[in-house]
């Protein structure tokens, strides 16, 4: 079952996309960087702040950073009834090769996860790393009126001395200023593009 919210006109909904489980402990190559879930708090805590945004609403497969914005947010969180993998997971294997105890999970799985991307497209604004799951709630959106998108390149094979010593990535708003980070001998450095 996906469940119900209860909220009203005045409600001012944040959507947060927040992948953990393979991104973070997998890095698997040629995947997009996804933003540590620290630095997204940090971005929200921010936006909800400024924005006045009285609602969360979290998109992620990671029990665990679930939990984190649980208790950094408390009942402004609303909850994310898609399936959710938790810290004890098998990290020694991918998502799509782990053996789950529930009648036709992956038919499930696929149904919650377009859920949680429509209910991000209908959120008031957007904080989240670029993914597929972006473009779509991205294509789907009515406008979001705050939008801020890590887009931090792709995982790449952690033995590229070339990356150690020198790289530049994008971070940017779809709505705003456009930003450039460049890594110079592990320094990282943010300058902004007009």
């Amino acid at each position: 079952m996906l469940g119900t919210y209860n909220l009203t006109k005045s409600d001012k909904v944040l959507g947060v996309l927040c992948r953990g489980t393979d991104y973070l402990y997998k890095k698997p190559i040629g995947e997009l960087i996804q933003p540590d879930p620290s630095n997204v708090i940090k971005k929200v805590k921010k936006i909800v702040v400024n924005k006045k945004y009285n609602k969360i609403y979290l998109a992620t497969e990671d029990k665990k950073v679930f939990e984190r914005f649980k208790k950094e947010f408390g009942e402004k969180l609303l909850p994310n009834f898609q399936y959710m993998y938790n810290e004890n997971y098998d990290v020694s294997k991918f998502l799509c090769n782990l053996k789950v105890d529930r009648k036709d999970h992956f038919y499930h799985l696929a149904k919650e996860y377009l859920f949680s991307l429509f209910f991000l497209s209908k959120c008031n604004g957007f904080i989240g790393g670029y993914t597929n799951g972006t473009v779509i709630a991205w294509i789907l959106s009515d406008n979001w009126t705050d939008t801020y998108i890590y887009d931090l390149g792709v995982y790449k094979d952690h033995n590229n001395l070339l990356e150690k010593i020198f790289s530049i990535k994008n971070e940017y708003r779809l709505n705003g200023k456009k930003y450039k980070i460049v890594t110079i001998l592990g320094r990282k450095m943010k300058f902004k593009i007009s």
